[in-house]
């Protein structure tokens, strides 16, 4: 980015931020919990990871509030490195294949993993 561009951006960032907190719609600008979750964070320990994704995302809701019927979905899981499962260098790949199924059976058109590496 040239630093004319980042200079403009900043400003347009700062003059909407500026107008939102003081037309009060300032509460628009922060992540809220979305409709349906119980809770905005959860933490499962002591198990199997797809196991204890399946506890996590039933407490969050459910994937469905998340993912919507018929989109595509992004899952961008940490695979940089070429070590095994049990180093934890790496989300673990039941983990993923976990997520995978929950946003196909929440309705998602298309899956995608994607991550780019840092180890050959």
């Amino acid at each position: 980015m040239k630093r004319r561009d980042f200079f403009k951006t900043s400003a347009g960032a700062g003059i909407a931020t500026g107008a939102a907190l003081s037309l009060g719609e300032f509460d628009k600008l922060w992540a809220s919990v979305p409709a349906g979750a119980k809770y905005d964070l959860v933490a499962v320990m002591g198990g199997n990871p797809d196991a204890m994704f399946d506890i996590g995302i039933q407490e969050l809701g459910g994937m469905g509030v998340f993912v919507q019927k018929g989109q595509k979905v992004l899952v961008k899981p940490n695979i940089g490195w070429d070590v095994i499962p049990e180093l934890a260098a790496n989300t673990n790949p039941a983990l993923v294949k976990r997520i995978i199924e929950h946003c196909f059976k929440a309705g998602a058109k298309e899956v995608y993993v994607f991550d780019h590496t840092c180890d050959n």
